[in-house]
């Protein structure tokens, strides 16, 4: 047993889930690496302090389920991913919520993210997206920016080439919703796809700014409105 008031280190190696072990989720503050072999949804749901030297456990499994993952917390700064991370497989609602977060997770390592459904929606505090971002293949991230109300610059997503339904998702929704609003956000740069399918990318700028640019890639056709591009927008190229 322990105080689960002020939870300060935590080694469960075979724990399948952490936030039944903390029913007053609101009140604990979490510190140093978890050495889960796979970190599983709703782990630190509401943690009203993460202190910053809190890290992953570089084995941790590409396979991990990291929805909810820190849902609601008072956290700033993203906790970085091992660098051998390649695929995001479940990063479901993995920030929402967290109203004070301030960047995005560094996505250098990362070149397909597979379910990224409203892992950022209600960080009021994003302003942009400057992620290093290297990923190419997306396959649900509806609702990933929604109400995300300071946020001004979005993903870069110009590497992106392939969208399809994800391994951990019913879903094939793909970018629906993504900025729904974002109601200060000024600059999207679309995927680099060849053809527009309205169904995966319903409302993705609805409640965006009434300026901003807009880039897309050269030649591809995107209908103007909520679906598309941002009604009244400049539009480039690249």
């Amino acid at each position: 047993t322990y105080n689960k008031n002020i939870v300060t280190s935590i080694r469960f190696p075979n724990l399948i889930s952490f936030s039944s072990y903390i029913p007053d989720k609101p009140s604990n503050s979490l510190k140093n690496s978890i050495d889960f072999n796979k970190i599983l949804k709703g782990n630190f749901i509401n943690c009203l302090y993460i202190q910053d030297d809190f890290e992953f456990n570089p084995m941790l499994s590409q396979d991990s389920i990291l929805n909810k993952a820190f849902y609601g917390s008072t956290i700033v700064k993203p906790k970085e991913l091992p660098k051998r991370f390649a695929i995001l497989k479940a990063a479901n609602s993995m920030y929402e919520n967290c109203a004070n977060l301030t960047k995005v997770m560094d996505l250098s390592n990362i070149y397909k993210i597979d379910n990224g459904i409203a892992m950022y929606k209600n960080c009021t505090s994003l302003t942009e997206v400057s992620d290093n971002n290297n990923v190419n293949e997306i396959n649900d991230c509806q609702h990933m920016y929604s109400g995300c109300t300071n946020l001004k610059i979005g993903m870069d997503l110009s590497k992106v080439k392939v969208i399809k339904k994800p391994m951990y998702s019913w879903s094939t929704n793909g970018f629906c919703n993504m900025y729904n609003n974002c109601s200060k956000l000024e600059e999207i740069i679309a995927p680099n796809i060849s053809v527009w399918d309205t169904n995966k990318f319903t409302d993705w700028v609805k409640g965006v700014a009434a300026n901003g640019t807009f880039y897309k890639p050269k030649g591809l056709e995107i209908p103007t409105g909520n679906n598309g591009i941002p009604t009244g927008w400049t539009v480039k190229e690249y």
